[in-house]
């Protein structure tokens, strides 16, 4: 799904994590009535996590990825991105690989990443003013937490809590990795989604 302003969707960006969740929900009701696996990282997590919430028949199953129940977001990171400040892009890069990142990863990193600043400054808008922590019990969708050991945007301590607070989740901690996990260790994302898919279809199963 691109979000409005990103790809090939037309904007303007929203900075609400509700206005895009339900335009996420929208889109599982139209290509996926009976609900969806829904795998989300960072801000995508959170819209993920509004929908567990808000629209639980959405959601199958959750895979949360270098995301937290609150973001905060670094206040030089967001000034740089509003004001569009020279370096602000290459700056949100560096932060989101981790020291082990090779050269190519992190080329893919920049052109991943390389959305106008407005747009990013939405983003980020929306992801600081998020906060479900006290609410993270309600979830009921089978989960999976992936965090990068190390992640300087979403520590791993908020892939932890997710992984303790939602009941019945597993974590896990990718040795060496930072924020951008499944582009810095894409098996161990997709193991979760596998984990998390088979978790949604024994259930709904049984």
């Amino acid at each position: 799904m691109d979000l409005p302003g990103h790809g090939a969707s037309p904007g303007p960006a929203l900075d609400d994590v509700a206005r895009l969740g339900q335009l996420a929900g929208e889109l599982i009701d139209f290509l996926a009535p009976g609900g969806a696996v829904v795998v989300g990282h960072s801000l995508g997590g959170a819209i993920a996590l509004w929908l567990a919430l808000e629209r639980p028949a959405c959601v199958r199953g959750l895979v949360l990825v270098g995301t937290g129940g609150r973001l905060r977001v670094r206040a030089d990171l967001l000034a740089g991105f509003e004001r569009a400040a020279p370096g602000a892009g290459e700056r949100f890069v560096e932060l989101s690989f981790g020291p082990a990142a090779d050269r190519r990863t992190l080329a893919r990193g920049r052109r991943r990443l390389g959305a106008p600043p407005a747009v990013t400054a939405a983003d980020l808008r929306a992801a600081d003013r998020f906060d479900v922590l006290e609410r993270l019990g309600a979830v009921r969708a089978p989960t999976v937490a992936v965090g990068g050991a190390d992640d300087r945007l979403t520590p791993p301590k908020y892939s932890r809590t997710l992984a303790l607070d939602i009941p019945g989740a597993d974590g896990v901690i990718v040795p060496g990795a930072g924020h951008m996990v499944m582009m810095e260790a894409p098996e161990a994302v997709t193991a979760a989604v596998r984990a998390v898919v088979y978790r949604s279809n024994s259930r709904s199963l049984g």
